[in-house]
């Protein structure tokens, strides 16, 4: 039996490499999150200070677009969550 090398990509590569496969003949289909980043609710709950219930409340009640994945998972557009961090900043005052 052979063994067949393993070799790691991040997951954004690989992400990216398994659409570029699974939308190679339809590039109209392609979803247009493919390329861009995404974020986890840790992640997303890191940033806003908030817990992970907090943002999984976000996201059902509509603030937040959720992709959800295969296995049931939200994934969260970082676009989207920067320029909701940006509206919720409030300016320094001097």
């Amino acid at each position: 039996m052979r063994r067949v090398p393993y070799s790691y990509l991040p997951p954004d590569e690989l992400r990216k490499r398994i659409a570029r496969t699974l939308y190679a003949e339809a590039q109209r289909e392609r979803p247009d999150w493919i390329d861009e980043q995404l974020l986890r609710p840790g992640q997303v709950a890191a940033l806003f200070q908030v817990s992970r219930r907090t943002v999984g409340d976000w996201a059902r009640a509509g603030k937040l677009d959720a992709i959800i994945t295969p296995g049931g998972h939200r994934r969260f557009r970082a676009t989207q969550v920067r320029a909701l961090l940006e509206s919720r900043m409030v300016p320094a005052t001097a």
